[in-house]
């Protein structure tokens, strides 16, 4: 098991790297605005991949072309990978467009980009990156010194940076160890804590931010695709077809089977994607489930959850940063006190 989650942990992070880095905003935009202008003059999709695979101006470009064409040939769906190439509210909508036919609505809609997703990378980790390399460089600072400790021992053997550097060789990697197993025991626990456990969890405020993402995205994609004419049962197969985790297929089930045995739309949504006070705003935004009316319900909700992600990761946001401050005062208090000589014996001493 834990190979599995080891794995699965690097995999998370490499494409999290990957669509950061190496195939970013503008190569998801070129990749698709070639796509849409390709369609819009009735080529092909495997001639437009073939094109792209020659043409694109990135190698990520270039790949993810042939990966598409690929995909087209042996399982008639050329999006199968995109997840990991696209945000996943992006992938979910370009998912189920391709699915009715429709991939150059869905990439209509994708570029436009009527409400922007926010993400816990560029909120709190990105936003923190200054408090995050001042922690860091101070840190180093003292790895870097442990290379002079006799020379610094022949000054005064009790100075404060010392002690720091004994504590980070005796406590430094097994702490390192203990981050790396809680991060992916949190990892791990994401994908398959159910209820009524994961409900504690949010008391403790893990998960809930993510949770709301995700029905922010599913809420997205519910009202883009009720507007091309999609069921609520198709589109939820959809996204069944893009999130892996254990608990979010759960939950995708039993709404589902909700549906299939006649329960509201609000109501099979209750408790499942949708915490009870976002799913009586659904409720009350489409009371007679007509499709427009569940259409703008399921916008507003998503309005909703963006607004509600935001106030959430704002205050991780403040506490990393709060954490990294005082974490960077005191890595650099020792350094300071050997800058200014107070750590250093006079003569004589």
């Amino acid at each position: 098991m834990l190979i599995k989650v080891t794995k699965r942990f690097a995999r998370h992070l490499y494409y999290r790297f990957y669509q950061t880095f190496l195939f970013d905003d503008a190569d998801r935009r070129e990749f698709l605005e070639v796509m849409h202008a390709q369609l819009s003059g009735n080529l092909p999709l495997s001639q437009i991949f073939q094109n792209l695979s020659q043409t694109g101006t990135t190698q990520q470009i270039k790949n993810l072309a042939r990966q598409s064409l690929q995909d087209l040939t042996l399982y008639h769906n050329c999006t199968r990978q995109w997840q990991h190439h696209f945000p996943l509210k992006d992938a979910l909508q370009l998912k189920a467009a391709a699915q009715q036919d429709q991939l150059i609505r869905g990439i209509e809609l994708v570029l436009k980009g009527k409400q922007e997703a926010v993400s816990f990378f560029d909120t709190v980790i990105k936003s923190n990156m200054q408090y995050l390399i001042f922690a860091a460089s101070f840190l180093l600072m003292i790895v870097l010194f442990n290379g002079q400790r006799e020379m610094l021992e022949s000054f005064n053997k009790d100075m404060l940076l010392l002690t720091y550097m004994d504590v980070i060789a005796r406590w430094g990697g097994i702490s390192l160890l203990v981050l790396l197993i809680l991060v992916m025991l949190y990892y791990y626990l994401r994908r398959r804590l159910m209820a009524p456990a994961r409900s504690w969890a949010y008391k403790f405020g893990f998960y809930q931010a993510y949770d709301r993402m995700v029905a922010f995205e599913f809420c997205s994609l519910a009202a883009d695709s009720l507007r091309n004419g999609l069921d609520m049962s198709l589109i939820t197969r959809i996204a069944s077809g893009i999130y892996t985790s254990h608990q979010q297929n759960h939950s995708l089930f039993l709404v589902r089977q909700r549906l299939t045995d006649g329960f509201a739309v609000a109501d099979a949504l209750r408790n499942t994607l949708l915490e009870p006070r976002f799913s009586d705003s659904l409720a009350s935004f489409a009371p007679n489930e007509g499709i427009e009316a569940l259409a703008f319900g399921f916008e507003k909700v998503a309005h909703m959850l963006n607004i509600s992600i935001r106030q959430q990761l704002r205050q991780k946001q403040y506490y990393l940063m709060s954490a990294l401050l005082i974490l960077g005062a005191i890595l650099f208090y020792p350094i300071l006190q050997l800058i200014s000589g107070g750590g250093i014996s006079p003569p004589g001493m």
